[in-house]
């Protein structure tokens, strides 16, 4: 069956023919003079591209939310700079995220009335829900890049037979990564550990974090006596009745999904407890120690786990001249150090960039957005200035190796990870199409 780019291609060399054997039936006319080239005077107009950033940049969250914000016009400036993409340059829509109803309206906007090209972010698992279908039914692009659910993609996120959608891509790793690395490092790094507990949200992204951790520390570790989870609602104010419960059951290990200032306001007030190693005790806590950098702030421990790293962070030698680049004018210019958040613009932006190369180079003039979606889907290898991901064209992810490990001072970054585990896709994402405790039950 013909692809509608084949398809076209042979209508187009249709045309091509017909017209040139009319004009060999035509009679011999006699030659005329060759008219003087008049210079042009207006130059073809550049189509300029609207990108819509849409995540937190207000309350608690936006410590996840706006360094994707501040990532998405530090590359849009760099690129701007340089030309643009095929010529076109970039504008950039910012957008705070809001709640699901407030979500969905902003997208209606954007893809009917702003008739972007593009929309980028969504930290929140149920807006991005939401909104995923809003970009499907209007044709308009969604790399989902900051929240991590896995099914974002999917038709009927309960249903994997039933396919993925269109016009909605993922280009951050998963929530399934993320848990199977929590359990990597476990039994790597702490191969003695007898009990082990759970702190995640009370809503689907810390609920998908312990069913997979569960399931993948019971391959590794099948000995290892995983406690109850405990389950405090986004936002929680004062963790006091969780920490008295881990504190009383005295665990090894610590894996927590909790995020953003959720993330930094439990391990402050878990710190004084002398529960944790380097603060009198002797439990490790595994979670994402890089907001207290989005915070401004310094890491109050070394040595704990961090998951979820895609490369930044790594040792010195490894961060390439770009990415040292990236780092440091973020930290000019913002005053901070890129957070995860400012990362996974990184993925969304590149794949994006890519895409719209690829089907240039293929038409030989500025693609439309179906060309677009085409060639972003089959690009294969995604490269960027930290490393290369691979789209998968089942299910419209883009997959990363991770670099995942313990938390250690560095020379001039604000932490590295230090020793660490090197993670192929195949090692922490399940395949296409596939629920991630079904794909561990495979191992």
């Amino acid at each position: 069956m013909l692809s509608r780019r084949d398809f076209l291609k042979l209508v187009g060399a249709g045309i091509a023919t017909t017209v040139m054997g009319c004009a060999q039936q035509q009679a011999p006319t006699a030659p005329t003079p060759t008219p003087t080239p008049t210079p042009k005077t207006t130059p073809k107009p550049t189509k300029e591209l609207k990108l819509a950033y849409v995540a937190y940049r207000t309350g608690p969250a936006a410590a996840f939310g706006e360094p994707g914000h501040q990532g998405i016009d530090l590359l849009v400036d760099w690129v701007n700079a340089s030309g643009g993409i095929a010529g076109a340059k970039i504008k950039v829509i910012h957008e705070d995220e809001g709640k699901p109803a407030e979500v969905v309206e902003k997208f209606k906007r954007l893809c009917l009335d702003e008739k972007v090209d593009v929309i980028m972010g969504l930290a929140s698992t149920a807006n991005s829900m939401a909104a995923a279908p809003v970009a499907e039914e209007n044709s308009t692009l969604f790399l989902s890049c900051q929240a991590r659910i896995p099914y974002v993609t999917w038709n009927d996120p309960k249903d994997p037979s039933k396919g993925r959608m269109d016009w909605v891509f993922k280009t951050n790793n998963s929530a399934v990564s993320h848990a199977v690395q929590a359990a990597y490092l476990l039994a790597e790094f702490f191969p003695d550990a007898k009990v082990v507990a759970q702190v995640h949200p009370d809503y689907a992204w810390g609920y998908d974090n312990y069913e997979v951790f569960t399931a993948a520390i019971k391959k590794l570790k099948p000995d290892v006596e995983v406690l109850e989870p405990l389950y405090p609602k986004l936002f929680t104010p004062d963790y006091t009745p969780y920490i008295t419960d881990l504190v009383n059951a005295k665990p090894d290990y610590i894996f927590t999904s909790l995020w953003g200032t959720d993330a930094t306001r439990f391990i402050d007030q878990l710190i004084p407890y002398q529960l944790l190693k380097g603060a009198g005790g002797n439990t490790y806590l595994c979670g994402y120690w890089d907001f207290y950098i989005a915070l401004g702030r310094d890491l109050p421990l070394y040595g704990h786990p961090q998951q979820g790293i895609q490369g930044h962070w790594a040792e010195l030698d490894e961060i390439s001249p770009e990415y040292e680049r990236y780092i440091k004018e973020f930290k000019q210019r913002y005053d901070r150090w890129p957070q995860a958040g400012a990362v996974d613009a990184v993925s969304a932006f590149y794949t994006w960039k890519a895409a719209i190369e690829k089907a240039y180079e293929e038409k030989g003039e500025f693609p439309t957005n179906d060309e677009i979606r085409d060639a972003m889907e089959n690009l294969g290898k995604v490269e960027t200035f930290y490393g290369t991901g691979i789209m998968r064209k089942e299910d419209h992810r883009v997959l990363w190796p991770i670099n995942t490990g313990l938390t250690a001072k560095h020379e001039w970054l604000p932490y590295t990870v230090k020793p660490k585990i090197h993670l192929e896709p195949s090692k922490q994402e399940p395949p296409a199409l596939t629920k991630g405790t079904d794909w561990i039950a495979t191992w």
